[in-house]
């Protein structure tokens, strides 16, 4: 049954050796199976028609390229005396559609509960729960005590599903060889294995900790021999852990005898880990798409958020995936009506409005009961609007009197997820109606990120005029305003090339436009010379008509294929500010010509972070993890000073009293914007606390800033804890690196009235009393809130990360 089943499906001459190592491929009765294909890291060959093959030998396995219609004993053998070499298939039946799940730098140092509680049993139950054909691990499992955990722990009998791994650069240890402890625990680096009609091929990345005992072009070279054995039409996914493998024009060790060419293949995606960022990106030089992801336990290097993905390839070899958040436990929030408030559509119908997500399956059907006090139950069916987000018309009778509305999402594994709210009669909503004021033109205001009081007058109580639905995810892309319209961007890290910027009118919701750019929008937008300005993952700065939603200009970088762009943009001056690190560059407004661009000298590369650019008198004031923070003449681009003592930089510095008012992870910092020298340091109690993107508010001689582990905190002028607000609950998004998120809080505090109101993980959005912390209002979103409120006349607008823009009216 195998034998005929693979002999049908040989596309290429059997090529036999006749000398080196020899073995057989066989049958559960021990009869030879043809056309198998096998490798010995260099080499590669197909079975003859007994079963029989024969390699040289020369590295330190032979590998089996597992067929799609059987599962072997074993993958791979050791070239050493007295091994036979025999691998025995049993037949199982070949798929039409593949589904996998990808992992990248769980880096978990030999701890199971490391940063996150119960990692592993959540990953086993995903892989049931969605019935996964395997899970693939590319790479950095991390370091000695990581390789031993990993392959005691992640295993095909806790996940449920085989686990194929790839080495990173930090799984190369100490040893005769980089991959020596590597082998001993997984096997060897070069792997293949086909399952459907696709060839998936484990390239390992050449580099590492210690040097490992093989280069690109090695691994090109094994590539070159494993591909003429299948037609060129063979779908083929590649998964590297370092992407820097893949040159930015689709080449493996390029200029070399053994370059490949990846697009001269039928290559349907390259994934891969390393960055720890969620990636869905195409090649300008290359047909293919591109996937990074992020660990599954704690947040990406640019602020990505935590999870793993989620993969489907159908018959064709096309492709399509979801990344799959990690920090939600059948999550089913009612988010409107709430609080004696109805969101409304622009023609004025009641909405029920509903957050449903889990971690382990994917939303289904989302239900909801109504029973009013005095009538029947009515049963809804709600829309999706987003992965997160759901929706359905109220009728109208339910709204006059009390009633209880019961919501059920089921997941996918049989699992749901349940709420419940009590409301009293909302027929008429007595919000006060919005009246649009000045412009709120980017993220903080101004380019100087120093954000002013809101209605002083004001009590600060927010009402609820209306939500609306951006149809993605919005992280870090907090909404700007202006004439009337809202503005926010979405990401697209699932793949659907959706990726956009969005307008609403302010006063009711409705939508005015749509501009599909692709690529995500991660950091800020803003508006004004009537155009929308943003900058996408790829670092392509696009101007938008502010009016009619189209294409202006549009400015891309040189050809970079790796790039990552989480900042946003600035503008001032008639100028646009975009990028960070050697993507730093400055436009004219109106034209999109490029003013300056580079990272100048002392320049060293570092990780895009969610750090917008600032701007403070004449100095453009940019930073990336791990390497500097420098300052810009804004006119010429000249460097003025550089600091190359800060690791991790994930808030954006805002003036404060002529100075720049900064924190980092371990400090923070007043620096003077002329000269760069450090003013006054004060060292945090706890490093980890203070990783998030929150800007620090400077009022009546306290700093309010949002940490990771405290909520929103208040500080002393000398840097000193003050208070915190503990009612923030744990974060249903993990977005900082190398840790978890208690009660985290990214969003920016702004003043509205006498209160200060700030966005959190936990998916609420709240305001507070500034002298004490204590909670005097909050609204319940279900998705976490990363944004910034954006404040014009008595209307104040965020946005959550399920994709919904909420505009409420100040009392």
């Amino acid at each position: 049954m195998i034998a005929k089943m693979i002999g049908c499906s040989v596309g290429a001459a059997v090529l036999l050796l006749t000398a080196g190592f020899s073995g057989r491929v066989v049958d559960e009765n021990g009869k030879g199976i043809p056309g198998v294909v096998l490798s010995d890291g260099n080499n590669a060959v197909r079975s003859g028609a007994d079963g029989s093959y024969t390699l040289p030998g020369k590295g330190r396995f032979i590998r089996l390229v597992e067929p799609a219609g059987a599962r072997a004993d074993r993958l791979w053998c050791p070239v050493k005396e007295g091994e036979t070499g025999i691998f025995r298939l049993t037949p199982v039946p070949v798929q039409k559609t593949v589904r996998f799940a990808q992992i990248s730098d769980v880096e978990t140092w030999g701890k199971e509960d490391y940063y996150s509680e119960n990692w592993l049993n959540t990953l086993g139950d995903i892989c049931r729960a969605e019935e996964l054909d395997f899970l693939m691990h590319t790479g950095d499992i991390c370091y000695p005590q990581g390789l031993v955990f990993n392959a005691r722990e992640v295993t095909e009998g806790r996940m449920g599903v085989p686990v194929h791994f790839l080495p990173g650069n930090h799984d190369m240890t100490k040893g005769a060889y980089g991959e020596e402890l590597y082998e001993s625990l997984f096997g060897p680096v070069c792997t293949a294995f086909e399952r459907g009609n696709v060839l998936f091929v484990l390239a390992p990345n050449a580099f590492g900790d210690h040097r490992p005992s093989y280069n690109a072009a090695a691994v090109a070279r094994w590539m070159k021999n494993l591909l003429k054995l299948y037609p060129a039409d063979q779908p083929v996914v590649l998964a590297t852990h370092a992407p820097e493998l893949v040159d930015e024009n689709g080449r493996i060790a390029a200029g070399t005898p053994d370059e490949l060419d990846l697009t001269a293949i039928n290559l349907r995606a390259f994934i891969h880990g390393h960055n720890h960022n969620n990636d869905t990106v195409t090649l300008r030089a290359g047909r293919f798409p591109v996937f990074g992801t992020v660990p599954v336990r704690f947040g990406g290097a640019s602020g990505g958020a935590a999870g793993l993905r989620l993969f489907e390839i159908d018959s064709r070899g096309d492709i399509s995936c979801e990344l799959r958040w990690s920090g939600s436990d059948r999550v089913v929030r009612i988010v409107s009506p709430q609080q004696g408030e109805c969101a409304r559509t622009p023609d004025g119908r009641a909405l029920l409005v509903v957050t449903a997500a889990d971690t382990i399956g994917a939303t289904g059907t989302v239900t909801a009961v109504i029973t009013p006090e005095n009538g029947d139950p009515v049963t809804l069916e709600l829309e999706r609007k987003s992965g997160r987000s759901f929706q359905a018309e109220l009728p109208e009778p339910v709204l006059n009197g009390k009633c209880r509305i019961a919501v059920t999402a089921r997941f996918r594994g049989g699992r749901t997820g349940y709420a419940e709210s009590n409301m009293a009669g909302i027929a008429a909503s007595t919000a006060p109606a919005v009246v649009p004021g000045d412009a709120y033109p980017q993220f903080l205001f101004g380019p100087d990120r120093a954000v002013p009081d809101f209605l002083p007058d004001a009590k600060g109580q927010l009402r609820l005029r209306w939500i609306a639905d951006a149809e993605g995810d919005i992280l870090r892309a907090s909404p700007v305003i202006a004439d009337g319209r809202v503005f926010v961007g979405t990401c697209d890290d699932h793949f659907s090339a959706t990726g956009s910027i969005w307008a609403f009118d302010l006063r009711t919701g409705a939508v005015l436009w749509q501009h599909v750019i692709g690529d995500s929008i991660h950091g800020a937008i803003a508006v004004g010379h009537g155009m929308v300005f943003a900058s996408d993952a790829r670092g392509v700065v696009h101007a938008i008509d502010a009016v009619s939603g189209e294409k202006v200009w549009r400015h891309e970088p040189p050809l970079q294929p790796y790039l990552d762009n989480y900042t946003g943009v600035l503008l001032a001056a008639g100028r646009v500010a975009a990028g960070s690190d050697r993507d730093l560059r400055v436009l004219d407004a109106r034209t999109g010509k490029l003013i300056w661009a580079g990272g100048g000298e002392g320049f060293r590369q570092g990780v895009s972070s969610p750090a917008a650019l600032t701007l403070i008198g004449s100095t453009l004031i940019s930073s990336g993890n791990w390497v500097q923070l420098r300052g810009h003449d804004f006119a010429t681009g000249k460097l003025k000073w550089i600091n190359n003592d800060i690791r991790y930089c994930y808030s954006t510095g805002r003036a404060d009293g002529g100075t720049l008012l900064l924190p980092t992870n371990r400090y923070m910092l007043r620096v003077d914007p002329e000269t760069g020298r450090i003013i006054k340091k004060g060292l945090f109690d706890d490093p980890c606390t203070w990783r998030g993107a929150s800007v620090p508010l400077c009022r009546n001689g306290r700093i309010y800033l949002g940490s990771s582990e405290r909520g929103l905190v208040a500080l002393d002028p000398d840097f000193m804890f003050d208070w915190e607000t503990g009612f923030v609950g744990r974060s249903l998004l993990w977005t900082l690196p190398y840790m978890g998120a208690e009660r985290l809080v990214e969003s920016s505090p702004v003043v509205i009235g006498k209160r200060i109101w700030f966005g959190a993980g936990d998916g609420n959005f709240y305001g507070i009393d500034p002298a004490n912390g204590k909670e005097c209002q909050r609204w319940e979103f279900g998705a976490a809130v990363l944004t910034t409120p954006a404040v014009s006349g008595n209307a104040v607008c965020i946005a959550d990360a399920a994709g919904r823009v909420y505009c409420f009216t100040v009392e």
